[in-house]
């Protein structure tokens, strides 16, 4: 989605979940397969996603040192590597959000895009009462013109295209298939980390967008 729209958007105004998510975790492969990495954090019942705090701690050369192994010998290792380390060891990041949009302006540094990226809590100070109306309030905010949602069953509880229509806005209906692309070890495994593409793909955007994304 961020690679096919002008300006995305982060909710960082909602709810992170009290269990560990893709927020603070992701998965990456290695000579056994697929691994989980995460970045503890503050457990706090009701806090919102910008108000998660890291927990100190060694996780961070951890995490550092299992990409190491892992992916030493993929392709475009050397070309991100040091990049990524830089931002995961940098204790002067406290909180979840500031490391997720660090590494997300890597990510889309690495496949050379363009996308603005922005925080809901930055652009409305009042949310709505529905999932619904916070997305329009957020549309009108930038001026939106496009809508580009997943078609899983989440979203499609509460996009209503009759709704969008009338507010002038194209609701555009994401078909995501995932792409297959070389791995290491083996047998390929899907949905990975972007982390697992770039250091075995580099920055060929085209093995996403082109074959996979209507």
């Amino acid at each position: 989605k961020m690679f096919l729209s002008d300006t995305f958007i982060l909710f960082d105004d909602v709810q992170i979940p009290n269990s560990t998510s893709y927020a603070n975790r992701i998965d990456i492969k290695n000579h056994q397969g697929k691994i989980s990495i995460t970045v503890p954090i503050f457990a706090k019942n009701g806090q919102l996603y910008k108000d998660a705090k890291i927990v100190p701690g060694k996780w961070r050369k951890k995490i550092i040192k299992a990409l190491e192994i892992s992916y030493r010998k993929s392709k475009f290792f050397e070309n991100y590597f040091s990049d990524i380390s830089s931002v995961i060891e940098d204790e002067s990041i406290e909180y979840l959000v500031d490391l997720n949009y660090k590494l997300i302006l890597l990510i889309i540094k690495a496949f050379n895009q363009k996308t603005k990226i922005c925080f809901s809590s930055e652009i409305l100070h009042k949310k709505e009462e529905n999932s619904l109306e916070n997305i329009l309030s957020l549309l009108k905010s930038i001026n939106a013109t496009s809508y580009l949602s997943g078609n899983g069953e989440g979203s499609k509880k509460y996009i209503r295209e009759n709704v969008f229509k009338e507010q002038n806005i194209k609701l555009i209906w994401q078909d995501f298939k995932h792409p297959v692309y070389p791995q290491l070890y083996n047998n390929f495994l899907p949905n990975l980390s972007i982390i697992d593409f770039i250091f075995n793909c580099g920055g060929d955007i085209s093995l996403i967008i082109e074959r996979n994304i209507e």
